[in-house]
């Protein structure tokens, strides 16, 4: 067998998929893709065998640049830092990140719109008589109560 590549089977490949990328235990794993098969030997066989602990070791060193932290450890990072931050100013920003996070602020651009839309523009011809104008303006005052 010198020099003769192993190819992968498609069960080692959702073995590898789903070891790589899901929180569920191997026991779990190998149960779902070999049904009928002796769970601990699986194990043992797939944690020796080189292909496929090459493979897995590839995929954890690339997850690791490409997503070295979960929104849950990000989050968590930031409420620690609030709460036990050494500088004010740190334990303020993540304060206000926390905030914008779940919703609680709006960005000036997204208020500044809201208000424009509120805006009612009443055009007048001041060439009219006094009356007339005056009648326009008292009709079209909007009480806000």
């Amino acid at each position: 067998m010198a020099g003769k590549s192993r190819e992968l089977s498609p069960q080692n490949k959702r073995y590898i998929e789903l070891v790589t990328s899901s929180n569920r235990s191997k026991s779990d794993i190998v149960k779902e893709i070999w049904p009928s098969v002796n769970i601990e030997q699986k194990i043992h066989y797939l944690n020796h065998y080189k292909p496929v602990q090459k493979e897995i070791e590839r995929i954890q060193e690339i997850n690791r640049y490409i997503a070295p932290y979960t929104e849950k450890e990000v989050l968590e990072g930031l409420l620690k830092e609030a709460r036990e931050g050494t500088k004010g100013s740190d334990r303020i920003n993540a304060w206000v990140w926390l905030g914008k996070h779940i919703g609680m602020f709006k960005e000036k651009q997204e208020e500044k719109k809201s208000e424009a839309s509120n805006i009612t523009y009443n055009i007048i011809n001041y060439n009219d008589s006094k009356k007339k104008v005056e009648k326009k303006v008292e009709g079209s005052v909007i009480s806000k109560d």
